[in-house]
């Protein structure tokens, strides 16, 4: 859901022989890229919503590639402690629970590009250890992109996390709201509010505060009647065209809502979840202008260019305590796949269902 600093991949730049299928919505407005990365033993796959086809194209092979790679080749990513420790790894342990653990990826620090230790039950999020022991971590927890790039795909997979924890923060009701609808409604290409309106449907907007360095934008979108909502969310460097981040994040809300109505996923325990979910958030519109306060005056002028690596690394550092840790996935292509993880509990174990005050199921 970030906005990596270019596009997330380029498509003279992937070998992979995907199949995607594009599709025009909205009156042709917007578009639908459902995308299928071919293994041996699967396809998997990918999908995205954008302003052209070929824009959704790209994203959504990235989406399939992302997937695809983590899924294959992320049973082979794990070595036992002694391997790590015969490596000469430092051990880095996010949470007293994991002090044990006997299953372990080799990461690099974010900040420095050290080589350590993480837990594997943290990376692969919903493994089951080698103790048997399934963790808490949700999908919400890290970040992971895919770009030419290794770089590029690194500062994405940071910006995933901290967006992602901002989005936690609006659930428990701790976050503060700037209002965007406007800003939103002016980035929208000719013709789409009015594509809305056919199918009674509006957006709403906000920015979330975080960082003052990250932008973190959420979008609602919604019937009418504030029935059926479905969210995105997207995250950029200060300085970038909100109407960018704010685009991103309604794409994102009307992929979601394409997916949760899709006859192919009917029969998904988890669709299933989200549908029920985003039946009954009438309330949520008015708990999020609860949440609302009039944005900060800014002097000067925002510095648009991104942040190195190690710069960003630091950013999450002095704002959380402890830096980003970098696991390179092997790719399933010659895209670069790179996952995030903020070592730390605060990032990685959400709130339990009842400290939320109000969320949409289908993003944990």
């Amino acid at each position: 859901m970030r906005v990596a600093p270019q596009s997330r991949i380029h498509p003279s730049a992937s070998r992979t022989a995907a199949q995607v299928t594009v599709w025009p919505i909205l009156d042709g407005k917007l578009f639908l890229a459902l995308a299928y990365a071919e293994t041996a033993a699967r396809r998997h796959a990918g999908g995205a919503c954008d302003d052209t086809p070929e824009l959704a194209s790209v994203r959504a092979q990235g989406e399939a590639i992302e997937r695809a790679s983590l899924i294959e080749n992320g049973p082979s990513m794990v070595v036992t402690r002694q391997e790590a420790l015969e490596r000469g790894l430092s051990l880095v342990v996010p949470h007293d629970i994991l002090r044990d653990a006997e299953d372990w990826v080799v990461a690099r620090r974010a900040t420095t590009g050290e080589g350590v230790g993480v837990p594997a039950d943290v990376v692969m999020l919903g493994r089951v250890s080698s103790q048997l022991r399934l963790l808490p971590w949700r999908q919400s927890s890290v970040g992971t992109a895919a770009h030419p790039d290794r770089d590029a795909a690194a500062l994405s997979g940071i910006l995933e996390c901290v967006e992602r924890y901002a989005l936690r923060r609006v659930w428990a009701g701790t976050a503060t709201l700037e209002p965007a609808t406007e800003q939103l409604c002016g980035a929208m290409p000719p013709g789409l509010v009015e594509a809305f309106g056919k199918l009674r449907l509006v957006a709403h907007a906000w920015h979330v505060r975080e960082m003052s360095q990250v932008r973190v934008s959420l979008v609602l979108l919604a019937r009418t009647d504030r029935s059926q909502a479905t969210f995105g969310a997207g995250a950029a460097f200060a300085g970038v065209d909100d109407g960018r981040v704010l685009m991103h994040a309604l794409h994102e809300a009307v992929m979601v809502r394409a997916s949760l109505s899709s006859r192919t996923n009917q029969n998904e325990r988890e669709v299933q979840r989200g549908i029920r979910s985003s039946r009954h958030q009438e309330a949520f519109l008015t708990y999020l202008r609860n949440l609302e306060a009039p944005a900060p005056v800014v002097d000067g002028t925002a510095d648009v260019s991104a942040p190195s690596v190690p710069d960003l690394a630091a950013m999450v550092e002095e704002r959380f305590g402890v830096a980003p840790l970098l696991v390179d996935v092997p790719s399933l292509d010659t895209l670069a796949v790179v996952k995030a993880v903020v070592p730390t509990a605060e990032f990685l174990i959400p709130r339990s269902d009842g400290d939320y005050i109000l969320r949409p199921g289908y993003l944990e």
